[in-house]
């Protein structure tokens, strides 16, 4: 079957070799025959089902490019039609999002009769997705909220057709952040990022009893010493509707346009004082997300003084295996190479670059997530008035569900961007989407919410801090070569008092 989707996805990126078409056709057929490979075969279905979505939905998506003929374009149409219509089995985010933009494509572009729109809807809503992406466990949760199920099928399907297209943005903008060990190499890079904490952090690390094995821990993001942590993506959200407000209309943006995407904008990210219908009520903010932070800069003063107990506590570098960036790069697929098991790394963005090429392709990224949060703001409003949606979270009106959702998913790259002022802390942090968090009773007033990497540690080098005193540092290193879980342990050499 590797075979079938490598003869495939070569031939589809060569759109400007003559002939292209008779290829991709030759690609479907291909595609075709993997169905019978054995069923014990490693992810066969999902692979299968990706691939026929991506070589029949791509021509639609580049219809203009390619000259495809209206007769053509009809038959691609018909090919995802028929198979959507009796398919089972497994499919990625990735390429249920293709076929929402297909099913979108039939309502604004081919006059599809609503009859067959439906039956497209059903179709999409009945598909399971694959367990081992990144993103499985945020949809599963939506699908089988009782309420949301009592819901039509066709009525879930058109809902799921703007939510899957929403996660293939965020997951485009993870994409873009993903920290890939020397592909940044401004300044003083590292090649594994390293971590600033204090000795007691290490200590709980390194724990003595076996039994009982440290783990590395991450931290809901409402407990970040920046008050203002988050806050960035709001306005890099805001830029972006600004944009495509100008874009469409061709006019200065107005008072009223601005308190418009406010308004737009508080929908999903409540001011954290705002209450909800139930005035007893206050809605969670950051919820969910969990980080820890890393920095590409090895024993550099700063990161010392902010991030290390004022120079006297120390930086852990952890095994290449440890940490989740060594995973090869899945080009010929749909299929996301993490799960909701991983925790990968992100290179933090700073916003005040504009002339940041990565800046640039996010704010366009954000204008299609406008897009579609405005269709699905629209199909909300035919939802019936007396349908009545259950949640965990008290307050929330009949659309309040499906807001929650798409705060969730925006929350998963809330946290990667930063004003410009930080620039120089080169940060990477790890990232954790996780519903069932573990609770802190002991060492907080308030108790306090983590994750922990589900691994065991494991640490390439040490290195003590500047201010560590020849004595202590000694006791240090007799210490962690007791352990026998640290390869090298060094002193910084840095001069600070």
């Amino acid at each position: 079957m590797n075979l079938h989707q490598g003869y495939y996805f070569y031939e589809l990126m060569q759109q400007t070799v003559l002939g292209w078409k008779p290829k991709l056709e030759k690609a479907l057929e291909y595609f075709e025959k993997a169905e019978t490979f054995p069923d014990n075969y490693h992810k066969k279905d999902v692979y299968i089902n990706t691939g026929w979505v991506s070589a029949s939905v791509f021509p639609l998506l580049n219809a203009k490019q390619l000259r495809l003929e209206n007769s053509e374009r009809k038959k691609y149409l018909q090919n995802i039609e028929n198979r959507l219509r009796y398919s089972s089995g497994t499919y990625s985010i990735k390429a249920c999002a293709n076929l929402a933009y297909a099913i979108k494509m039939m309502e604004t572009e081919y006059n599809i009769e609503q009859i067959r729109l439906e039956t497209m809807y059903r179709s999409l809503a009945r598909l399971q997705l694959y367990e081992n992406e990144e993103g499985y466990k945020l949809f599963q949760r939506l699908q089988k909220n009782n309420t949301f199920r009592k819901l039509t099928a066709a009525k879930r399907g058109e809902l799921l057709m703007c939510l899957f297209r929403l996660y293939k943005q965020i997951i485009d903008i993870k994409d873009i952040c993903k920290f890939v060990p020397g592909a940044q190499t401004s300044g003083a890079g590292n090649l594994i990022p390293v971590h600033y904490t204090k000795i007691s952090t290490l200590k709980r690390l390194l724990p003595e009893d076996s039994d009982t094995p440290g783990k590395l821990r991450l931290w809901n993001t409402i407990y970040m010493n920046d008050s203002f942590e988050g806050e960035c993506f709001i306005e890099m959200m805001e830029k972006a509707a600004l944009r495509l407000e100008f874009n469409s209309q061709q006019l200065e943006n107005t008072p009223e346009q601005q308190r418009n995407i406010l308004e737009k904008i508080e929908r999903y990210f409540p001011h954290p004082n705002k209450k909800c219908i139930d005035e007893d009520t206050l809605t969670p903010i950051n919820e969910n997300i969990y980080v820890t932070s890393f920095t590409k800069l090895d024993n550099a003063i700063p990161m010392w003084v902010s991030y290390a107990d004022d120079a006297k506590g120390c930086s852990i570098t952890f095994t290449e295996d440890f940490l989740d960036i060594q995973k090869a790069e899945d080009t010929l697929t749909d299929v996301s190479i993490y799960s909701d098991q991983d925790y990968p790394l992100y290179v933090i963005q700073y916003i005040d670059q504009d002339s940041d090429e990565n800046i640039q392709i996010i704010l366009k990224i954000m204008e299609e997530i406008w897009c579609i949060l405005d269709d699905l703001e629209k199909r909300m409003e035919e939802t019936p008035n007396n349908t009545k949606w259950d949640t965990h979270i008290a307050g929330l009106d009949e659309k309040g569900i499906i807001r929650n959702f798409v705060t969730s998913c925006l929350n998963e790259v809330r946290f990667l961007f930063k004003s410009s002022e930080y620039s120089h802390e080169k940060e990477v942090r790890m990232i954790h989407h996780c519903f069932e968090p573990k609770i802190d009773l002991d060492n907080f007033d308030v108790p306090r919410l983590y994750v922990e990497v589900d691994k065991d540690i494991q640490i390439e080098k040490v290195q003590l801090g500047p201010k560590i005193e020849a004595s202590q540092a000694n006791e240090i290193v007799t210490w962690l070569t007791n352990t026998q879980k640290v390869a090298h342990i060094t002193k910084s050499g840095r001069h600070y008092k």
